[in-house]
C-alpha cells in the first residue's frame, strides 16, 4: 500500500484542473477539465511566431485558450491605455489583412470581470488552417503598468456553441490577484 500511495497522489495531482501560472500578471484562472497546456513548439505549429504566457487546448487542439502579454515602454503605458480603442482597430485591420474571409461579429469596449476591457469577436481562414471563430479580450495588466494582456478563445467556426461552455469555465474561474 505504501508503494501505491505516491502513484495515487501523482495521479490525483495530475487529474485536477490546472491553475494558470499568471499570478505575476495580476490574475489567475482554472484550466477546463481535460484540457492541457501546449508546449511552445505546439503553439508555434498552430500560431507561428506567437509567444504566449499560457496556452491550453482540448485533446484534439481544436479548442484553444491563450494568454499573450505585450510589454510596452513604461513611458508609453498611459498613452496605450487611453488609446485602447485605436489599438483594437489596429488588431482588427491586421485580422482583416491576414484572414481572407474575415467576418466581424462584435467589437468594442466592455466591462469584463469588473474592469474595462476591449473585445473583438470574428472568424476567418488562414491558408494553413480551417476557418476559425475567435474572441479576443484585451486589457491592461492590473499589476504591471506597461503590460497589455490578450485573452484569446478560438475554435472551428460554426462550433462556437460547443466550446463556449469551456471558455465560460475560464471566465467564471477568473480572479484578480
Amino acid at each position: 500500500m505504501k508503494r501505491l500511495l505516491p502513484i495515487f497522489l501523482l495521479f490525483f495531482a495530475c487529474s485536477r484542473q490546472q491553475e494558470s501560472p499568471t499570478s505575476e500578471l495580476g490574475f489567475s484562472f482554472v484550466t477546463p477539465p481535460g484540457w492541457s497546456v501546449l508546449s511552445q513548439e505546439e503553439l508555434n505549429q498552430l500560431f507561428p511566431e506567437t509567444r504566449s504566457a499560457y496556452t491550453v487546448g482540448n485533446k484534439g487542439r481544436t479548442g484553444i485558450i491563450t494568454v499573450v502579454t505585450h510589454e510596452i515602454p513604461e513611458s508609453q503605458a498611459a498613452a496605450y491605455k487611453a488609446a485602447m480603442g485605436y489599438f483594437l482597430d489596429q488588431i482588427e485591420k491586421s485580422a482583416q489583412n491576414r484572414y481572407y474571409d474575415y467576418k466581424l461579429h462584435e467589437k468594442g469596449q466592455i466591462d469584463w470581470k469588473g474592469r474595462e476591457a476591449w473585445e473583438l469577436v470574428y472568424e476567418g481562414t488562414l491558408p494553413t488552417e480551417a476557418q476559425k471563430w475567435r474572441r479576443l479580450i484585451t486589457f491592461p495588466s492590473p499589476v504591471k503598468e506597461n503590460v497589455l494582456i490578450f485573452l484569446g478563445f478560438s475554435c472551428p467556426a460554426g462550433m462556437e456553441e460547443d466550446y463556449i461552455p469551456k471558455f465560460r469555465y475560464v471566465e467564471e474561474s477568473w480572479t484578480w490577484n
